[in-house]
């Protein structure tokens, strides 16, 4: 298991949140990604970066 940082962002760059989450592999990391960004209640969110920590 390896750790990755979920980096959350508008549309100009900023950062809006940031957690941290672990995954096998970052393929897995991209999965709950796209998870999180299709279920997410933040209005300004565009996208999230996945980091390796």
């Amino acid at each position: 298991m390896k750790n990755y940082s979920l980096i959350y962002e508008d549309k100009k760059g900023n950062e809006l949140k940031r957690s941290e989450t672990t995954a096998l592999n970052i393929k897995e990391a991209r999965k709950y990604r796209d998870a999180i960004l299709a279920n997410s209640m933040i209005n300004d969110l565009y996208k999230i970066k996945v980091r390796v920590k």
